[in-house]
């Protein structure tokens, strides 16, 4: 009975100190699992959605539970900008779910766009209308805004062409609008340690834009898809640069900020090397190869990240400490 009480108390635990780095990750790690879905991995991907979908529910009964926790985390800036990821998972297993059963599914979907427009317009008002800081304004702040988009990669089930495209224009204008202001932040440095992984987020807007393009619009153009094809290889470039930096550091929850933005951009190279390929330009195979070996290095590093940060939420279960 004694270890009952206690399992339950810690539970309590792991619900009070869930960092949103854990559904960030399950962003990424379901991204992941649908590109090794098409290549008829499938079992894979019902695994990782369903501990995707075990993730949420743990994120939502926090948000229940102990709002004074997520309203105290909410007026740190970087820390808030992640907070939107949880709508995108909702967006991501919505569409999961529709294979099971569509209305269900499809409710879920709009449900996750609900949630992360509710969330992104709190955290844009918090820290960038209210009160602005430049020092702490780093990638992380595309997720409120670009982060919309996933709605448009994950929503080839659901019939919703409106909403996707006016979520494309939305994402696409605010992307351009933000991108040359994060390039001057990051030229100008001064990057706290803790929060430097964030920089690697630089890699996911691009490839969400190409993708939800890709995905819409049934006949693409060639040059727009050329232009996106440059800034996605730019900014997973230097993404890949900033890597072995932040691997030497000691891992902790931020390390979330790696997995979506690599998953997202395999993806996204693997759509545009379908495309290449689909209009006769040898272009396709070199894209073909370059996505296959960031598919392996997109593999490990979120294996690595998933594992360590899991590993810190399970120890919660018998440990009061184990999360710092």
């Amino acid at each position: 009975m004694e270890k009952k009480c206690n399992l339950m108390k810690n539970l309590n635990h792991v619900h009070y100190n869930l960092p949103i780095g854990a559904v960030a990750t399950c962003v990424g790690a379901t991204t992941l699992s649908n590109i090794y879905a098409l290549r008829d991995l499938v079992y894979l991907k019902d695994i990782f959605m369903n501990i995707a979908a075990i993730v949420a529910i743990f994120a939502l009964f926090k948000f229940i539970r102990f709002p004074q926790v997520i309203k105290k985390e909410l007026e740190l800036p970087v820390l808030a900008s992640v907070f939107p990821t949880l709508g995108m998972l909702i967006m991501i297993l919505g569409s999961y779910y529709t294979t099971y059963n569509y209305e269900f599914g499809k409710s879920l979907w709009f449900l996750g766009i609900g949630i992360y427009f509710i969330i992104s317009f709190t955290v844009v008002y918090k820290h960038m209308i209210r009160k602005f800081e430049f020092s702490t304004f780093l990638p992380s702040f595309f997720i409120p805004f670009v982060g919309s988009m996933v709605s448009c990669v994950c929503g080839g089930p659901i019939d919703a062409p409106i909403t996707k495209l006016i979520i494309f224009y939305y994402g696409l204008i605010t992307y351009f609008l933000l991108l040359p202001i994060q390039l001057y932040r990051l030229y100008k440095g001064n990057i706290d340690k803790q929060v430097f992984p964030t920089v690697i987020i630089m890699a996911a807007p691009p490839s969400l834009v190409i993708i939800s393009y890709l995905n819409i619009f049934a006949n693409p153009n060639i040059w727009f898809v050329v232009f996106m094809c440059c800034i996605v290889t730019t900014m997973v470039a230097y993404a890949y640069i900033q890597i072995p930096k932040i691997l030497k550091m000691k891992f902790h929850a931020g390390f979330a900020s790696l997995t979506f933005p690599l998953a997202a951009s395999t993806l996204a190279t693997f759509k545009m090397s379908n495309f290449f390929m689909n209009a006769g330009y040898k272009l396709g195979n070199f894209l073909e190869g370059l996505a296959t070996i960031e598919l392996f290095i997109a593999t490990s590093i979120i294996g690595f990240v998933m594992y360590n940060l899991f590993s810190l939420l399970f120890q919660r279960l018998s440990k009061k400490d184990a999360i710092e």
